[in-house]
Formats: structure tokens, sequence, C-alpha cells
């Protein structure tokens, strides 16, 4: 079979399968489902503020389960899908409608958004918030793709709830969200990166719905003339490319800027590894200006060696950029508050750990030590002197000390009447080899004769 008539065969038998283009009622019910997701207003449009401070919330936070949850009830589908259906059935009523429709949810969301964070407490950017400001073609190529998979499964036999799902893939609402952001903190920049990033996925989206429309041979409300139908496709194509554009330079940069980081830090691992000398920091800057600061501590290196690194830049694709490279004494403010702060950071984490060190000793010392036998000694204490009836203990705790000793201890003993000195020292001597212990001294009570002696409090 000629390639042509296998071609041919296969989209006949793609566009059977997806829709039973000859069941009028289906493609009715197709058509008049997609004109009721069109019109923003009671629930539908409460639901998309609800949303929408859903989202702002999750992009405040880097919550991305909360996003995703926002998107799941974001009815921002609809009227994009209005959009590419009426111009794919040549009703340009729904068109009008769906784009008036549009930029109502737009403003709304916008203003939500606006609303919210300029009332947050929380105003850094947030790494899922910072991704919808610098679109790419990556995302265009996203935005078609899901707008077909939205499209296609809706149009099928076994029509499956995939417009939740197409949200999600081509984040309608976080861009919204990050616009809002851009205009409560008055940074004209994220405002025109998640503004053109929603714009390239409503038309992405419609264009999609626009030929899948049309494959599947959508009875068209109007017949246009040839003059119509031209003036569409042109206008089509000339919003295609002015969407497309943008995305195709910046994904340029994109990836020469990748190159370019990946390059410098092949370069400094590679050029700038000396004996004896240390890389502090390496700042690597794309834009607006090409250049690489290193700071290197240790051992100087001689001129001739930085100078001869600098001429290999060009083998890692760094040629035109400010290499900088600043070492010991020579420098800069910046560097050697860099090289202030690492050390103040060393220093403190120096400290805590001998902290945790001696505490730890401490705590291993304390458990490995014995419980006194205190009823037992006061017995034999009892049998070569009469007169005591009881003794306590009480450790000395000595601190400043990083090495771990045996326990020092007090012994407090309660007797009738006072011990002779020559006896103490006996009764000092004695314990601590029985206690296996330093006994400081030993305090006399003289108190009543107790009957039981008391174990270590």
């Amino acid at each position: 079979m000629p390639k042509k008539n296998l071609a041919t065969f296969a989209l006949s038998r793609l566009r059977e399968r997806l829709s039973l283009v000859e069941d009028v009622a289906k493609e009715a019910e197709i058509v008049a489902e997609i004109r009721r997701g069109v019109d923003f207003r009671g629930i539908n449009l409460w639901t998309l503020i609800f949303a929408m401070l859903i989202a702002s919330i999750g992009l405040n936070v880097n919550s991305t389960a909360v996003i995703i949850g926002a998107m799941l009830i974001s009815p921002l589908m609809g009227p994009i899908m209005g959009v590419g259906l009426g111009v794919a059935i040549f009703d340009f009523d729904l068109v009008k409608r769906a784009f008036l429709n549009l930029a109502l949810a737009v403003v709304f969301s916008v203003t939500t958004s606006f609303l919210y964070f300029s009332l947050s407490p929380l105003s850094d950017a947030q790494s899922e918030l910072l991704a919808r400001t610098t679109p790419t073609l990556w995302d265009v190529l996203i935005a078609f793709v899901g707008g077909l998979a939205g499209i296609v499964a809706g149009s099928g036999r076994d029509r499956g709830n995939a417009i939740p799902g197409v949200a999600i893939a081509t984040a309608l609402m976080p861009p919204l969200c990050t616009a809002g952001y851009g205009l409560a903190t008055r940074n004209g920049a994220y405002f025109l990166g998640a503004a053109y990033l929603f714009f390239i996925n409503a038309v992405m989206i419609a264009l999609s719905t626009t030929l899948v429309v049309r494959f599947l041979r959508f009875k068209p409300v109007s017949q246009p003339d040839e003059g119509q139908r031209t003036r569409v496709r042109r206008t089509i194509a000339a919003v295609v490319v002015l969407t497309v554009a943008p995305s195709l330079y910046l994904g340029w940069r994109i990836v020469q800027q990748n190159a370019f980081t990946r390059g410098a830090k092949q370069f400094v691992h590679e050029e700038l590894s000396f004996s004896g000398v240390y890389t502090i920091t390496s700042d690597v800057s794309y834009w607006p200006k090409r250049a690489i600061t290193v700071l290197l501590v240790g051992k100087a290196v001689p001129d001739n060696l930085i100078e001869n690194a600098r001429q290999h830049a060009a083998r890692y694709g760094l040629e035109g950029t400010d290499i900088r490279i600043d070492q010991g004494a020579e420098a800069t403010d910046a560097a050697k508050d860099a090289i202030a702060q690492k050390a103040e950071s060393l220093q403190g984490l120096l400290r805590v750990s001998e902290e945790r060190i001696k505490t730890l000793e401490a705590e291993l010392v304390r458990q490995k030590r014995p419980e006194f036998p205190l009823s037992d000694i006061a017995e034999e204490l009892r049998v070569q002197y009469p007169t005591v009836s009881s003794l306590r203990v009480a450790e000395v705790v000595t601190t400043g000390s990083s090495q771990p000793t045996a326990p020092s201890l007090v012994v407090l003993v309660d007797a009738a009447r006072p011990i002779a000195e020559k006896d103490r020292q006996k009764i000092l001597a004695w314990l601590s080899v029985r206690l296996k212990a330093i006994v400081v001294s030993i305090v006399v009570q003289v108190a009543p004769p107790r009957i039981t002696s008391t174990r270590n409090p």
C-alpha cells in the first residue's frame, strides 16, 4: 500500500475511533458541554475565586499539594476551550462570549491574588512561584499537548474526565496567582513573565481544541466564504507566531545559561584546583554580564598560573567571561566578609559540638556509675561504731572538666554523739574503698539514734 494511502487510512481510522462523526446527537452533546463551561456567573465565579485563594496560599507557602488541589476545582478551562470550539465551527458569537468570560475570569483571578498577597505577611517568592515567571518553549509544548489530550478524551467514545488533568498539566491558575503577586510586590518582571505563561497556555489549549474539532469535522454553525476562511487561518497563524516567538528566545537563553553554568563549574573544578589551596566561594553570573568570581584561600597561587587558567576558559565555553580570582590578602571586602562568615559559622558549630561532647561524656559516666549500697554500708559502719545511726551521700558536681572522672562524694553521718577526728579519718579511708569513689569529707550530725538507714535520695 502506498505511503499516502496508508496515512489517509490511518487518519480515517483514528477519526472513527475518536468520535462517532455520523452521530449528530453525540456531536451536539460535546458542543453543548463546552458551551456550558464558557459562562462565568454564580457558582462558577465563586468557585474560581475560592480556587484562586487556595492556589495563592499554596504558592505563598510553597505547597505543591495545595496548588494541585486548587487546579482540580478551577473552572478556567471552559472559556478557553470555548474559544477554540467557536473558531473551529465558525461560531463567532461563541468566540466573543468566550473571550469576554475569559477576560472576566482573568480580572477576578488576578484581583483575588493581588488582594491576598497584599495582605499576606509572607512576602518572599518561593520556588513554586518563581517557576511561573520564566516561560519557555517547553511550556508551549506542554500546553498544546495537554489541550489535545483534553479535547480528544472529551470527544472519544469512552469519555474520561481529562479536563482536570489538563488543567493541572498546563497550570492555568498558578501563572495568574504569580501575576497578582507581581502586582502586589510591584515586580514588573514577575507580572509580565506570569502573564505571558498564562497567555501561552490559553492560546495553545484553544489551538489544540480548534485543530481536533476541525479534524473530527464538526458541523459549522455558519458557512463562511473563502475570504473569511483565509482571514481566520491568517489570524490563527499570527497569534500562534506571536505566542511562540518569545518562548523560543527564552528557551534558547535558558539552554545557553545552563551550558554556561555547567562550563563555569567545570572550569573552577579543573583549572583552579591547586595543592594546598581551597575554594571558599564560586559565584557564577550569566545575566546581565557573564562573570565568574572565585575566592581561594591557602597557599598563594602565582600570577602565571592564574593567567594560564584564564587562557583555558575558552575550552569550557567561557569566551568573553569576566573571570575574577581573589585569594588571601588580595581578597575584596565581600570576599573577606564571606571568609569571616564561614569562620564564625564553623566556630559556632565547633562550640556546639564541644558542649555536646561534654554533655554526652558526663551522661556516659553517670550511666556507668553503680548504685551505692547505703543500707549495707550503714550496717557495716554501725558494727564498727555503734553510735552511728545512718548515713547519706551527696555527689559533688565538677564543671569545666572535659575528662570523665570517678564520682566525688560528701558523706553525711548521723550519730548519737560526735566522732573523734582519728575515727573520722579511718571512716573516710574505708568509705573511699568501699564506695569506689573519692570521698571529699565526712559531715557528722549529732542526732538521736535511728532504727533504719536511708538510701541515696
